[in-house]
């Protein structure tokens, strides 16, 4: 240094400073102000304040202050790295401009970086005077914790060094170093911080619980008793009490069980909160007849028309959304090889803003790159169709063909271990490729579906189990057929050629849909539930309740219609009397005070849903609530969530809506596109 007032850099680091930098950022200009104008320090020292990836508007005010005063700088982390990691970095960037640098903790910490000079004849060691409050100190120690040590220099050697000195107690502290004077405000040091907040929908008897979870920090030098909470809705639900160690990190995690379906938004203490979904709908999901004899259950999702035109049976495939979906089950597994045939007319293919594989055909976890699918025939954008099938870790894909849009064709593959695969529309092989070892193990992914018109693309969320994107197939479809093993040549051409009969290898035909029946009423109906209410005792008792009101939220769309029974039991098992109700659009409100008295109470409802040339429609149902009274008594029946609807019984197409598979997760940003 060879001018006369040096560049001192004042490092602060700052984690959700919002509240208290208002108030500090005055005292420090001030400082830093009052030492250039003395002539103490060089005109170019400054404030810089090092942001750890607040969650609040520190970063906002650092900003605003540097653009104010020339004298304040600020740099940001990424995301929260600990004090240390913000002490570090704000050291190594102010170290590149001044010729002092001392660093500032909330706690009252300071941290002094200069250059040592034994302008003697002898062997010295460094020490550093301080005074705080007119209290003298000398440093003599360098370093920090483990790498703390006397520093010894020889006559005309020159050193670097840092020294750390703590101001004990909150208040103002007039520190004096090297010439240079701060005033220092110490107040109590935050001492938890939270981050990487992790939420999970249970699944199961689970379905109705969240599982949420944090990482916690104890900044403290000594041990530390905490109380956090589970917030919903802004609301805290749940309380642990924790002992942590000093500076020690962990995981805390919450189980909460959901009484009532809905979007909720959950945090954990002061952490942003995100959105959770608890399912809890019951609806029609309509049923394809299976003609294939194997009698599997098919899905059609969405709103698509089925309608009759030249003969034959259509699905309109017009919305994202639209597609059909064949469950899986042990039967449909492909050890050896398998067949897939779609007849289908496209309307178009996929767009510049849209993925670009419309699947006709997939079983997988992606129709993108990689060993993430059993089976996959998917048209590109310029209409060329890929074809695949997946082998251990390997994909294994031809091209072979083109759609054609506004034209009917018959799009098929097959593939066997020994004689590889093959590709054909309307019966003409159009691609071909080589078999494999006979020791391979075809890619099953047993447990996912075959889905006609829908498929997952890129990578699949692990923690979500959910897709980030998917893509769909603008197409009327009016054949679907899988086989559990590779068709030969001949035979593929005979499915062709009479599409509407059995056809050859009928042992292996797995699925087989011609779209001619399709199930659209479906019936749930709930346990036998007594209103217990504060003691276990009363479920002993053979109390006979007063049932009062009667509350169901439900949505029917045109053409559908739900119909209720509420009945009443002494014993669970016969009825003892009933109430029909026909439930309207909305929010419904019966009076039950007509049924007799009885024990319990259960609810059998029909949900009438449409499926036809003006599309497909599906009522559903979100809730029932039940009151009961007892002398003083009161008691409230409740379902809601799936996990309350599965204690009953479903029969016909009533289900729950499918996965939310719809749905884009924006912040992450690892896709592969396909």
């Amino acid at each position: 240094m060879s001018r006369n007032n040096p560049i001192l850099y004042i490092v602060i680091p700052c984690y959700n400073e919002e509240q208290v930098l208002p108030h500090t950022n005055p005292m420090f200009i001030e400082k830093i102000e009052s030492l250039i104008n003395t002539g103490q320090v060089h005109p170019n020292s400054k404030v810089m304040y090092v942001n750890d990836g607040s969650k609040d508007k520190t970063w906002s005010l650092i900003q605003q202050y540097a653009k104010e005063n020339s004298h304040v700088v600020g740099i940001a982390q990424s995301r929260n790295r600990g004090h240390q990691s913000s002490v570090l970095a704000g050291m190594e960037e102010a170290a590149k401009f001044a010729d002092i640098v001392i660093t500032i903790d909330a706690d009252g910490q300071i941290e002094v970086c200069g250059v040592a000079e034994n302008a003697g004849t002898g062997v010295a060691s460094v020490a550093l005077p301080l005074v705080d409050n007119g209290e003298e100190h000398l440093l003599n120690l360098f370093g920090k914790g483990a790498d703390t040590q006397v520093i010894l220099l020889n006559p005309g050697e020159t050193r670097a060094f840092a020294a750390y000195y703590r101001a004990e107690g909150v208040g103002a502290h007039r520190i004096c170093v090297a010439g240079v004077t701060h005033t220092l405000e110490t107040r109590m040091p935050e001492a938890f911080s939270y981050e990487h907040l992790f939420l999970r929908i249970g699944t199961g008897e689970n379905v109705d619980c969240l599982f949420a979870s944090a990482e916690v920090t104890n900044h403290l030098d000594r041990a530390a008793d905490i109380e956090i909470s589970l917030m919903v809705d802004g609301t805290s639900t749940a309380v642990q009490h924790f002992r942590f160690a000093a500076h020690e990190r962990r995981s805390v995690t919450f189980c909460h069980r959901f009484e009532r379906a809905g979007s909720y938004q959950v945090g954990i203490a002061d952490l942003p909160p995100k959105e959770v979904t608890i399912e809890g709908a019951v609806r029609i999901v309509p049923r394809i007849h299976d003609k294939s004899g194997k009698s599997h259950t098919v899905l059609l999702h969405g709103t698509p028309k089925v309608f009759e035109k030249n003969g034959r049976m259509e699905v309109e495939l017009a919305e994202y959304g639209d597609y059909i979906e064949i469950l899986p089950r042990a039967d449909l597994a492909t050890p050896h090889g398998l067949t897939g045939i779609v007849t289908a007319n496209m309307y178009r293919f996929a767009r510049a803003d849209e993925m670009g594989h419309s699947p006709l055909m997939i079983r997988g976890k992606s129709i993108g790159w990689g060993a993430g699918y059993a089976l996959r025939m998917a048209v590109e954008r310029n209409g060329a169709i890929k074809w695949g099938i997946c082998h251990g870790v390997e994909e294994y894909f031809w091209q072979g063909g083109s759609a054609e849009v506004d034209v009917w064709h018959q799009y098929a593959m097959t593939f066997d271990k020994a004689r590889g695969g093959a590709s054909f529309i309307d019966g003409e092989q159009r691609g071909c490729i080589g078999g494999i070892d006979p020791s391979s193990e075809l890619r099953q992914w047993a447990d996912q579906p075959i889905f006609v018109g829908y498929s997952y693309i890129g990578h699949v969320i692990p923690e979500l189990g959910k897709p980030k994107y998917f893509t769909h197939l603008p197409a009327n479809v009016a054949q679907v057929r899988f086989y559990t093993e590779g068709l030969t040549e001949e035979e593929m051409r005979a499915v062709y050629e009479n599409p509407d009969a059995l056809g050859p290898r009928s042992d292996a035909l797995g699925v087989w849909l011609d779209f001619r029946r399709i199930e659209s009423t479906g019936t749930h109906t709930t346990e036998w539930r007594h209103p217990a209410v504060y003691a276990p005792a009363y479920l002993a008792e053979k109390i006979r309740w007063t049932f009062q009101t009667f509350e169901a939220e439900v949505h029917i769309p045109a053409h559908t219609a739900i119909r209720s029974v509420v009945e009443v039991s002494d014993d669970g098992v016969s009825i003892k009397d009933r109430k029909k109700i026909a439930l309207q659009d909305g929010r419904n409100s019966v009076d039950l005070t007509e049924l007799a008295p009885a024990q319990y109470l259960r609810i059998e409802t029909e949900l009438q849903g449409e499926v036809g040339a003006a599309g497909t429609f599906v009522p559903e149902l979100c809730s029932y609530e039940v009151s009961a009274a007892y002398g003083t008594l009161r008691a409230n029946l409740v379902w809601s969530t799936r996990a309350q609807w599965e204690r009953g019984t479903f029969t016909g197409a009533a289900d729950f809506p499918p996965v939310d598979r719809l749905r884009d997760y924006p912040e992450y940003t690892d896709i592969i596109h396909g």
